[in-house]
């Protein structure tokens, strides 16, 4: 029981938002479960933090959030055979990337207002707990499992690069000159190789996607630690811990746009009930042909 309510089973997935002092939203997740053959439940997020300021960053996060989801469901709800090695579903990953990038490049070419704007990307499908991944830019996705979070995604960044060469400490990395500089995201004409990856979620507890508004301002050590927390006062509430997770952000002082997706791997909550259901979590979003307008900052699927 909960304070003398009947208890609620949790989504599996819960997304949570927050824009912090900024004044515009330009994170934008989007996110959907398929059931292809009308079983195996497929689950889609898409994570994005938009960039080019008030000029056009949330724009192109909504319209490549859209893409990337619209092609992958089209492609996994038609007649056609859905992956089945990892390989094929990370070369699936990242053509849906490349389909977001693609769609950014076109409204930017008729649209003045755009020609700054890019955005970060990760996009992930999780097929029978097999976490499957591509992505550009600095937003990220971790599994915690066995009390540690595991970092799946390796920055596109220039503080990265010098962390790789071992010319800048981890600690430092959100001090540096060139802290937020990127060296790959969506938006180009010729379009960054995605890069892809593939975990096995088995023994996992979740999946976590953000943006950098959180793991820059928490480390992958206390988000650990919070999660743990999380996990031994209530056993697990994914849409208590996403809004844990980005209260705790803000706390600290975070000056940026939060956004966080927090997916269950310990098995699926809720019954497929549908062929595939849709949510979105942005400032305000439409997805032609897949879902319905939305103002809410917090969806559930």
């Amino acid at each position: 029981m909960n304070g003398g309510r009947s208890e609620e089973r949790p989504a599996s997935l819960a997304v949570r938002m927050d824009k912090g002092p900024r004044g515009t939203q330009q994170d934008h997740i989007a996110a959907c479960k398929v059931y292809s053959g009308g079983s195996r439940e497929i689950t889609l997020v898409v994570q994005l933090d938009g960039m080019g300021g008030y000029a056009g960053g949330d724009v192109a996060a909504q319209i490549a959030g859209g893409h990337c989801l619209g092609k992958a469901v089209l492609a996994l709800s038609g007649v056609g055979s859905p992956p089945v090695e990892s390989t094929e579903w990370e070369t699936f990953c990242a053509d849906c990337v490349k389909a977001a990038n693609e769609a950014v490049v076109r409204e930017k070419a008729v649209n003045q207002g755009l020609s700054e704007a890019g955005s970060t990307i990760v996009f992930a499908a999780v097929v029978n707990r097999n976490v499957h991944l591509a992505w550009l830019g600095d937003s990220r996705a971790y599994i915690y499992r066995g009390g540690t979070m595991e970092k799946l995604t390796h920055d596109h960044s220039r503080t990265q690069e010098l962390i790789d060469r071992r010319e800048l400490s981890p600690d430092d990395r959100e001090d540096h000159p060139d802290a937020g500089c990127l060296t790959k995201w969506l938006g180009t004409p010729d379009c960054f190789e995605p890069d892809t990856a593939t975990a096995d979620g088995n023994g996992a507890d979740l999946l976590l996607t953000c943006s950098d508004g959180l793991h820059g301002c928490l480390s992958d050590d206390c988000l650990g630690a919070l999660i743990a927390d999380h996990m031994a006062s209530v056993g697990f509430n994914p849409g208590l811990l996403a809004q844990q997770l980005v209260d705790a952000a803000l706390y600290v002082g975070g000056q940026d746009n939060v956004s966080v997706a927090v997916l269950s791997l310990l098995g699926s909550v809720l019954p497929p009930t549908k062929r595939y259901e849709f949510a979105v979590a942005s400032s305000s979003v439409h997805v032609s042909g897949l879902g319905r307008p939305s103002t809410e900052e917090d969806r559930h699927v």
